[in-house]
């Protein structure tokens, strides 16, 4: 699923387009007026579109971009939200703000493996249907004065992970936002490992996702022990890993995530020994 949203509420005289071609998407845009800019052009290109990823498309003007690599002038460059935040932990919007004093234009991806490709993009700037899409982009308004009440696009888009462990599940996100609430007590009495199953879920609903295209590798990270590997490569949805644990008890922190961005799952577990 394609989608392109733009904001309602900047009244920007603006035109351009959209293309896909294999795994890269070519954007090209034109302001008359940007804010206290004027004539603003340029073309940005993501090479090689990776899933569950954040693109910012910001102000350069006067900059160079790199499409292919030819180098060629731009007003406009894209980062790459998810590399540059996996080292300092901020904000993805603060993150853009550091490069450029605007952000025209956000691209967020979901699943993108074989035919199975979910991307959003977001307009901040620009007028409603202002750039030529492919037949097959969802065209959609969103009033950006309302964005504090309504869910952020990678919500939907990001699809979380559950744990099962002796039979009992628990899916909480980041924020320790429980969707199945599981007893998160482990007894390790008389076990060598603890035996973890991943069960993949779209976004915050409990839909489980189990299709050919749910096969991403997911990156564990455990504060006790030793994990048998750091990374599950789910096969329709479902993964499993161990956690050696040496008999320690107490408050172990487990956490799923994806590359660049290791932290989306995060779960608290309490080991302890049956008396």
């Amino acid at each position: 699923m394609y989608k392109i949203r733009y904001n309602n509420v900047p009244s920007d005289i603006s035109c351009g387009g959209v293309v896909m071609h294999n795994n890269n998407l070519t954007v090209n845009l034109y302001f008359k007026q940007l804010n206290d800019y004027h004539d603003i052009s340029g073309m940005i290109t993501i090479q090689d579109i990776q899933p569950y990823h954040s693109y910012a498309i910001v102000l350069d003007v006067g900059g160079k971009s790199k499409n292919f690599r030819q180098t060629y002038y731009s007003d406009f460059k894209v980062l790459d939200l998810n590399r540059l935040g996996s080292s300092i932990k901020m904000d993805f919007g603060e993150i853009a703000l550091l490069y450029s004093p605007l952000q025209v234009a956000q691209v967020d991806t979901g699943v993108w493996s074989g035919d199975t490709h979910d991307m959003t993009i977001t307009m901040l700037h620009g007028a409603y249907n202002s750039l030529t899409v492919p037949d097959n982009f969802i065209i959609e308004s969103y009033d950006s004065t309302q964005d504090s009440k309504t869910k952020n696009v990678r919500t939907d888009l990001w699809d979380g992970y559950s744990i099962t462990i002796d039979g009992v599940e628990q899916y909480r996100d980041r924020h320790n936002k429980t969707f199945i609430d599981g007893d998160n007590h482990v007894d390790i009495t008389d076990k060598e490992y603890i035996n973890v199953h991943i069960q993949k879920y779209h976004g915050e609903a409990k839909q489980k996702l189990n299709r050919e295209c749910d096969n991403e590798e997911v990156f564990i990270d455990c504060s006790c022990g030793v994990v048998d590997t750091k990374r599950v490569r789910l096969d329709h949805g479902e993964g499993d890993f161990k956690i050696f644990h040496f008999g320690f008890t107490g408050d172990v922190t487990l956490k799923l995530g994806r590359k660049f961005y290791d932290t989306w799952n995060d779960y608290t577990l309490i080991f302890q020994k049956s008396k």
